[in-house]
Order: C-alpha cells, then sequence, then structure tokens
C-alpha cells in the first residue's frame, strides 16, 4: 500500500548518514535544504520514496551544500565558522592557530561576500603574506618608522612575498629590494 504525505522537512525522519548530514542545522539551512529538496524530487509526477530522499542527502551531500550555500559542516558560506574551517583544513597550523590568524583576517577583509573556497584563500594568503613580512621587516629593521609602511607595502607587492617565505627570505628579499631602489635613487640624483 502507498499514501502520499505532504513534504515537510522539520518532520521528516532521516536515518543513518543522512541523520548525520542534517544534525545541527539551524531553522534557516534547514528550511533551504527542504526546498532543494522539493526542486530535485518534483513532487509532481513519480513521487520519491523516504529512502531515495534519505540517500539522497546522504550521498549527495557535497553538491546540495553547494546547493544551499553551506559548507559539509553545515556552515553558512561567507560565515566565521566557514572561513575558519577554510584556513584551517588549507593549513597545517593547529586550529587554535588558524582561527587566530582566521579572526585577523575577518577584521581587515569583508568575507560575508566570498562564496568560493578558492577565493577566500586567494584573499587569505595575500592578507598573511603582507602582514607577516610587513611585521617581520619592522620587528627586525627597527630604525624604519610609519613613514617607511608605503615603502614596505611597495616592496611585498613588487617582490611577489608568497606563504612559503620564511623570516630569512623576506629578511634577504627586503635588503636585495633596498639595496637595489636605493641604486635607483643614486642614479636619479
Amino acid at each position: 500500500m502507498q499514501y502520499k504525505v505532504d513534504f515537510d522537512i522539520n518532520q521528516f525522519q532521516f536515518w543513518s548518514g543522512a541523520k548525520d548530514r542534517v544534525e545541527g542545522l539551524d531553522s534557516d539551512t534547514l528550511e533551504r535544504l527542504g526546498q532543494h529538496i522539493e526542486e530535485v524530487f518534483g513532487f509532481d509526477e513519480e513521487l520519491p520514496t523516504d529512502t531515495a530522499i534519505n540517500d539522497y542527502v546522504w550521498f549527495e551531500w557535497d553538491s546540495i551544500c553547494e546547493a544551499i550555500g553551506i559548507d559539509d559542516e553545515g556552515n553558512p558560506v561567507g560565515s566565521e565558522e566557514w572561513v575558519k574551517r577554510a584556513i584551517y583544513q588549507k593549513y597545517d597550523w593547529c586550529e587554535e592557530e588558524a582561527h587566530q590568524y582566521a579572526d585577523a583576517f575577518m577584521e581587515e577583509v569583508d568575507c560575508e561576500n566570498m562564496e568560493d573556497k578558492d577565493e577566500l584563500i586567494d584573499e587569505f594568503e595575500e592578507w598573511f603574506t603582507s602582514t607577516r613580512a610587513h611585521k617581520m621587516i619592522r620587528d627586525h629593521y627597527t630604525e624604519l618608522t610609519d613613514e617607511d609602511d608605503e615603502q614596505i607595502d611597495e616592496f611585498i607587492a613588487e617582490e611577489c612575498i608568497t606563504m612559503d617565505y620564511d623570516d630569512d627570505d623576506i629578511r634577504e628579499a627586503w635588503e636585495s629590494w633596498v639595496e637595489e631602489h636605493k641604486d635607483e635613487e643614486d642614479d636619479g640624483d
């Protein structure tokens, strides 16, 4: 025997892996999931079984996440947790260190409109590299003043400092860049 019921995501009893997927989703995300399921299955012609709905959520989770704007842990794309998780997953830092950098990053960069992890990581790497190089140069070369910040920023942009530069690489590049620009200034006089 078959019977028809109205689909309500809040009443649907997921099981196994699908239950793990939806557990902890907030009500807005759960509602978007319900709307997405209705769009996918249509509910017009052939009605899906409970098993079909459950298996879809369980086995198609990555595409569902993309469609409803969450990461695979249920964090809305662009949210603080999404940013922290993306940074933590990308680098071999401890979680506390990744979150510390993510907090500082989010204070300076608007992440709410970012929808792509690759874009987020590119922005983070640019911010991290610039911030780290700037701090290292100012800490190591104590004779520099606030007026030198523009020159440091110019150096960072020109030299394309990357995440894999260590402090020695940055110092060496800075000293070479300063020497090169000193020669240019001397030639201009």
